[in-house]
């Protein structure tokens, strides 16, 4: 190819590539809107093909789209908390079943292992834009934050049991000691029964499973036990007995529970009679040696 020939080709190119346009705004356009076309070229290589171009900058008026509402997606929803604290589930429920709410798909941060007061934040999986095109409709919000409540849970420490309910465990806790004592009561007798104190202890793993309970909690009391058999087995001794209660549940009326079932002294003392030992520790400390992760007094 000769020289003028390949300089031709190129100022075609240059005249070709020069050739443009550009819009004011080409987005979140509405009808009844206008859009300014404005054209850029280059005269001077056109010039070797004997034209010119001529074009001002054109206006355009919207028209023709298709009218785009604004919906809430989370208007046709609720978030349902099941289960006891910590051990809350999540789930999306809709409350709305017409086309565009049924078809509104929603992604949860998190949906299982949550405890009272956690925050799940819901949000919508649809992409907007596809949306708009397929309803008409144009989301206000895509995420949401709800917060566990108003659900039942296990009472996660000591301050949070109420007087009744610290009443009945107490009460409960005398009970087994005199039943214990009143079936051995040829050979032992207890006085000055004292309470001392608790001892909670919650559940290291709130996710896992707990053969002891979600949560635990120790009624301390203690007592003079001394030997009534005609020769005395053992000195007149200060005994702490430890009844556990498990499983202390708060409902979501603020009412609370806890089984009173299968309670009775943990330990065994050295103070032994007719081939037995007492119940109980006469270490005050040895009854707090547990796995736990929090205990208080």
């Amino acid at each position: 190819m000769s020289e003028g020939a390949n300089n031709l080709l190129s100022y075609y190119y240059d005249m070709i590539n020069s050739l443009d346009y550009s819009l004011d705004k080409n987005s979140e356009l509405s009808n009844g809107d206008t859009v300014t076309v404005s054209f850029e070229f280059d005269n001077e290589a056109a010039a070797k093909f004997k034209i010119e171009y001529v074009g001002e900058p054109t206006e355009y008026t919207v028209e023709g789209l298709k009218e785009v509402k604004k919906i809430d997606p989370f208007d046709g929803i609720r978030v349902d908390f099941t289960g006891t604290s910590p051990n809350i589930s999540a789930e999306v429920v809709k409350t709305k079943t017409d086309d565009v709410y049924s078809n509104i798909y929603f992604d949860l941060s998190k949906s299982y292992g949550i405890k009272v007061g956690d925050t799940v934040t819901v949000t919508v999986s649809n992409n907007p834009e596809y949306f708009v095109e397929d309803y008409g409709y144009a989301f206000t919000a895509t995420s949401k934050d709800y917060t566990c409540s108003d659900v039942d849970k296990y009472i996660d420490k000591a301050a949070d049991i109420s007087d009744d309910t610290m009443s009945t465990m107490k009460k409960q806790t005398e009970d087994v000691i005199n039943s214990y004592f009143a079936g051995e009561n040829k050979y032992i007798g207890v006085s000055d029964l004292k309470f001392e104190g608790t001892y909670f202890l919650y559940a290291k793993d709130e996710n896992g499973w707990n053969w002891d309970g979600n949560n635990q909690i120790y009624i301390i009391y203690s007592g003079k036990v001394k030997s009534v058999e005609d020769k005395k087995a053992f000195d007149e001794t200060t005994v702490y007995f430890p009844v556990r209660f498990k499983d202390i549940m708060q409902y979501a009326d603020g009412t609370q529970n806890v089984d009173l079932n299968n309670t009775s002294i943990s330990g065994e003392t050295n103070l032994e009679y007719y081939y037995r030992n007492v119940d109980g520790y006469t270490n005050k400390g040895r009854y707090v040696q547990r796995t736990c992760r929090v205990t208080e007094s």
